[in-house]
């Protein structure tokens, strides 16, 4: 067996969890994977791949489609979300703010490590997606970004 062989087995044996269980079986030339998981036991968690298979990380969430027309700006790495430099001070941006193309616009936190997101271009701030300390996700969507003469 190849590395592909242990992907797909994992990839069929979380479409089964997500199922709620039940059986597929997969042949491609001489071989046959069979993965099955009696009903309402998907609760439980899949077992780790063995410690020689390297571990690969999940595709982070689809970010939702846009309520308005604008660029996304997602969060570049997972992390807690901050719109002020400092407790209690004013956020960096609000909605209905002009914004200029490196402007920062929030914090991310992760380790006591604090990296500033910067707006991508020019624009006016449609949407804040995301609660002040709030947990948020590598791609996950935090502003919407209006072009200018295009208000929220």
């Amino acid at each position: 067996m190849n590395q592909s062989h242990f992907d797909t087995i994992r990839a069929l044996m979380q479409l089964v969890a997500e199922a709620g269980g039940g059986e597929v079986e997969v042949t491609d030339g001489p071989l046959r994977i069979r993965v099955a998981m009696p009903r309402g036991e998907a609760s439980r968690p899949a077992p780790e791949p063995s410690p020689s298979a390297p571990r690969r990380h999940p595709a982070p969430p689809p970010a939702e489609a846009p309520a308005t027309p604008g660029r996304e700006i997602l969060a570049t790495m997972h992390g807690v979300f901050h719109r002020a430099p400092a407790p209690g001070a004013a956020p960096f941006v609000t909605p209905g703010a002009k914004v200029q193309a490196g402007q920062q616009i929030c914090i991310l936190e992760a380790m006591k490590v604090f990296t500033a997101l910067r707006a991508d271009a020019d624009g006016i701030i449609g949407e804040i997606h995301a609660e002040d300390g709030q947990d948020v996700a590598a791609g996950q969507r935090l502003f919407t970004l209006l072009p200018e003469g295009l208000e929220a």
